[in-house]
């Protein structure tokens, strides 16, 4: 600067220390942050404000199958997740919470197919919304979870709650309660066959049970191969059967 026709050299000094040291614990924060999500066993996908994706864990990548260019690919047209049970799709639900900064929280009805076998999986997963304290929007975090082994054992346990451990037929206790559901003015006439197998014992003890249970298996086929697929056929305990007809007349029944 001049004054007064002569020349200074004007220096000025700015303590930065502190910013530099917090811009080295951020860093150092979004490193670990990093680190975490690629590393956990859940999948994880963080896309920015335009739902693009900009980092993915290898447990995602995994559950997608093989994909080319993932990054900064939109993320919806990557993950083909849907349900049959909601009337909005994907897209629908991910710019849903980036618009109204809501978490979402999937129920078990959902599914994504894996782009390169178009395999079926189950998955549970969560949208969060990524927003600094001033409300500006950065985007979102995907975090999913295959759950269809989880599924089919809750499905394995359902089925052998309603039937019969040995021959898939109803058991008593679902038989019951369809009894009870079927008794209606509307599935009249409603037709019952009980009975059971002769000589069931003189089986067991002759040849042993694994016999017996063959008999049991074979009489079982034979009562699914008569009957029709709205009939309930049930195992009614031991020897004993029951067949449930609605809408069936005793001759009907007869002839069955």
């Amino acid at each position: 600067i001049v004054l007064h026709n002569k020349e200074y050299i004007y220096h000025t000094i700015i303590d930065i220390s502190d910013k530099v040291q917090s811009e080295k614990m951020f860093k150092d924060a979004d490193e670990r942050l990093k680190t975490t999500l690629l590393s956990v066993g859940e999948g994880v996908v963080v896309t920015d404000e335009h739902s693009r994706i900009t980092l993915i864990n290898q447990k995602a990548l995994s559950l997608i199958g093989k994909y080319d260019l993932i990054e900064r690919r939109r993320i919806f047209d990557v993950f083909r997740i849907y349900s049959n049970q909601s009337t909005k799709n994907f897209e629908d639900l991910f710019n849903e919470c980036l618009s109204n900064n809501v978490v979402f929280r999937s129920d078990n009805t959902f599914s994504l197919l894996k782009n390169d076998t178009d395999q079926e999986i189950f998955i549970d997963f969560t949208i969060s919304p990524i927003n600094t304290e001033h409300g500006f929007n950065h985007g979102a975090i995907l975090v999913l979870r295959d759950i269809t082994i989880e599924k089919e054992r809750q499905e394995e346990i359902r089925f052998m709650s309603k039937h019969d451990y040995l021959t898939n037929l109803y058991n008593r206790f679902n038989f019951e309660q369809e009894l009870m559901r079927l008794d209606t003015e509307r599935q009249l006439p409603l037709s019952l066959i009980i009975g059971d197998i002769n000589g069931l014992k003189l089986v067991n003890d002759a040849y042993g049970h694994l016999e017996g249970d063959k008999l049991i298996k074979v009489v079982a086929e034979i009562f699914k191969k008569a009957t029709r697929s709205e009939d309930i056929v049930a195992r009614w305990g031991g020897d004993e059967f029951a067949i449930l007809l609605p809408q069936t007349s005793l001759e009907e029944a007869s002839a069955v």
